[in-house]
């Protein structure tokens, strides 16, 4: 992620949460904690004036801006209003539009590359609550629409430049908690949201819209920040206490694209029942997940050898998880893909099966492994990069491919010995068994002769091959393999191979 994206997303949530850790939740401390939080994130915060008028602060010309090695980001608010209710809480009104500038600087070439945003929340109403050690904030808002107004200085219209983001029925809440290690903890919702984006490039005429609309947004984020913690050396502030557990889910989407104007012309459109994302990052591990329901997606193209093709699929989930911290200790990773009920149309199997030799039947992919390594450095340690991490276990949880009539399975577990990294080439000594299990192959392999992709005498020699590393099982046109790690060796079936 670059660094102007972390901190000024970061500064803007803060804003509009009202994220301060207060001393008696009053207007005064509700902006000194912010500009501090801001401050703690590499944001520096100016304001042309600050003048209290009965229970209300008044603050003007509000200025949020960071550099971080050429990559720059600033948020500029014209006034904002903090008001002492008399109850204990403080109402935070800010102007209905504020923009947003986030650029960066491209190390290869130098160039420069920046996006101006206008944020659009009529009628948003955040209020502060609680105390100095537990800091509540809740907002509405009826609508925030997000639209680039500016591409490298010049108006977006002049650029070919249209694009705009829209929420409806906002809503959400922050608890802000600590001291030396602040933690906020957040959950919002959206009713929709509405992506709308047309650009033409002057110089080829080539048209690009894209339409989409996701609904039933709902979001939990737990995020914590040492005092003084310096973001650009992500290493020493994941050892301070940064870190942030997100969740975002959503539910029915639509959308499409429509390529042209230029040498050829693109079409496609597509709904998901629902997806999620979720990302994890602490001193402990670094995660990476989420999953999509029901996907249908239809494409035309005119660099297409088809007038057009189909693809759905049940579901698709993947989760990565590796850890982030140099230890002594062996920690847990996780790699996850799985795919199921994949279909396509007749139009895209004729390209390679234009006969409907093969089963058509739905696709499955799934790896899921699970197991231990201990880094001999930090992960995000720059100083560090290259070095070599001890792999202690293996765990095959499930690995299948079933395609064309013919499914794959294959489970195990294996340990490495890492003192001995040199008769396995770089990786510790394996000790363990997988065992394989296959249907179908043969049957596959006659489809293929058949349908002229492989000469006989090649498939010939393919089947010579799955006889060392295979036999028969029980059932017809079944194959089953033993897979050893035994004694620096490596064995199939019994018989020795390395």
């Amino acid at each position: 992620m670059n660094k102007w994206t972390l901190a000024g997303s970061t500064a803007l949530a803060a804003l509009i949460a009202g994220n301060a850790a207060l001393a008696d939740v009053t207007p005064e401390g509700v902006l000194a904690d912010w500009k501090a939080m801001n401050s703690a994130y590499g944001m520096v915060t100016t304001t042309a004036s600050e003048t209290r008028d009965g229970d209300t602060l008044t603050v003007t010309g509000i200025s949020m801006a960071s550099d971080q090695d050429g990559n720059k980001t600033s948020i500029d608010i014209p006034s904002m209003t903090l008001k002492d209710q008399g109850d204990g809480t403080v109402a935070i009104m800010m102007t209905e539009d504020y923009t947003m500038t986030a650029g960066t600087k491209d190390a290869a070439t130098g160039a420069d590359t920046a996006f101006k945003l206008n944020f659009s929340n009529p009628d948003a109403q955040i209020v502060a609550s609680g105390t100095d050690d537990a800091a509540t904030y809740t907002f509405t808002a009826p609508t925030m629409a997000i639209s680039v107004v500016e591409v490298d200085g010049v108006p977006a219209a002049d650029k070919g430049v249209n694009a705009s983001f829209t929420f409806s029925d906002l809503s959400g809440k922050y608890d802000v908690t600590g001291s030396d290690v602040r933690t906020l903890e957040s959950t919002g919702a959206a009713k929709t949201l509405d992506i709308a984006v047309d650009t033409k490039d002057p110089n080829s005429g080539e048209t690009v819209a894209i339409k989409a609309q996701m609904a039933g947004i709902e979001t939990t984020s737990s995020m914590s920040m040492a005092k003084d913690a310096d973001l650009a050396k992500v290493a020493e502030a994941l050892k301070a206490g940064f870190g942030v557990d997100s969740k975002f889910n959503y539910g029915a989407t639509t959308y499409s694209m429509d390529v042209g104007g230029g040498a050829s012309t693109t079409k496609a459109n597509g709904t998901i029942a629902s997806g999620a994302l979720n990302v994890t990052m602490n001193k402990d591990q670094m995660a990476y997940g989420g999953d999509l329901k029901g996907v249908d997606v239809a494409l035309e193209s005119s660099d297409l050898p088809v007038p057009g093709m189909n693809v759905k699929y049940d579901e698709s989930t993947f989760n990565f998880a590796i850890p982030v911290s140099k230890s002594d200790v062996p920690a847990p990773f996780t790699v996850l893909t799985r795919v199921t009920g994949l279909t396509m149309s007749d139009s895209l199997w004729s390209l390679f099966d234009a006969g409907a030799v093969l089963p058509r039947d739905p696709l499955t992919l799934i790896v899921d492994t699970t197991g231990t390594v201990t880094l001999t450095a930090d992960l995000m340690d720059e100083a560090a990069a290259g070095s070599q991490p001890d792999l202690n276990s293996v765990n095959v949880n499930e690995v299948k491919l079933t395609a064309a009539g013919a499914e794959v399975a294959a489970s195990g577990a294996l340990t490495f010995d890492n003192s001995d990294k040199v008769t396995f080439e770089g990786v510790g000594v394996p000790t363990g068994e997988i065992i394989v299990n296959a249907s179908g192959i043969n049957a596959l392999l006659d489809n293929v002769v058949k349908m002229g992709l492989v000469p006989e005498d090649q498939i010939a020699g393919a089947r010579m091959m799955m006889g060392l590393f295979a036999k028969p099982g029980e059932a017809p046109d079944t194959l089953t393999s033993l897979l050893e790690f035994k004694n620096k060796g490596f064995f199939a079936n019994g018989t020795q191979l390395k």
